[in-house]
């Protein structure tokens, strides 16, 4: 009798260590899953951000060359050799960079995985 007793403690401990670690693996993935959000939307808006960045340093590029252009036009009395000049310009600055790509792409990898690593650590201080 006294064994069926410690039986049916066992049969019960057991189910209960199985119902608990059940639970806990659960909650692992769960906390696993929401690091998960997390971490990709602190991602995506470092993304978004150098994007959004990106585009106002450019229409700022743009707007500057074209004035440059004018003013170079004015100055030689043809709006067109202006326009010409600048052009040149830009191809320059394209050969440079499609000359120097890979070391431009090296560069940008170092900034994001930088930036990363700058993000983690702050998390990691604010916890």
């Amino acid at each position: 009798m006294k064994l069926e007793v410690m039986d049916k403690d066992f049969n019960t401990l057991f189910a209960d260590i199985r119902k608990d670690l059940k639970a806990y693996i659960t909650l692992k993935l769960e906390i696993l899953k929401l690091d998960v959000y997390e971490k990709s939307s602190v991602y995506s808006s470092l993304l978004l951000y150098g994007l959004i960045l990106l585009l106002v340093v450019f229409f700022a590029f743009l707007f500057l060359f074209v004035a440059l252009g004018v003013y170079l036009g004015q100055l030689l009395n043809n709006y067109g050799t202006g326009m010409i000049l600048i052009a040149v310009l830009y191809l320059i600055v394209l050969s440079v960079l499609l000359w120097r790509r890979k070391k431009i792409q090296n560069w940008l990898v170092n900034v994001f995985v930088e930036q990363i690593i700058q993000e983690d650590d702050n998390e990691r201080e604010e916890e």
